[in-house]
């Protein structure tokens, strides 16, 4: 199971999106753990970017982006990605030489 850990404004978005979708019929209800995936999804993107266009520490972008466990963060990006953000950083520099 992955397990993310999200900003306010992201906590506030799957706390309305999961009000609207307990009132509405199954179909719908799978709308809250689709918008968690996608808001997961975005911040490794957004991640994987910061490492590619940056010198910034793993850390330092973590943080940046609201996430105060960079275990956590690191993990759920090697399970997307198949290798720690410092290797995919490096595999991004080797390829770019």
């Amino acid at each position: 199971m992955l397990v993310v850990s999200f900003s306010p404004m992201d906590r506030a978005m799957l706390i309305a999106c999961s009000a609207v979708s307990s009132s509405c019929s199954a179909k719908y209800r799978s709308f809250g753990s689709v918008m968690y995936e996608y808001i997961t999804d975005q911040k490794l993107r957004y991640f994987a970017e910061q490492l590619e266009e940056t010198d910034e520490q793993v850390i330092n972008i973590a943080l940046s982006m609201g996430e105060n466990d960079t275990k956590s963060i690191s993990r759920r990006f090697k399970q997307l990605y198949g290798c720690t953000p410092v290797e995919w950083r490096e595999n991004k520099r080797k390829k770019e030489s």
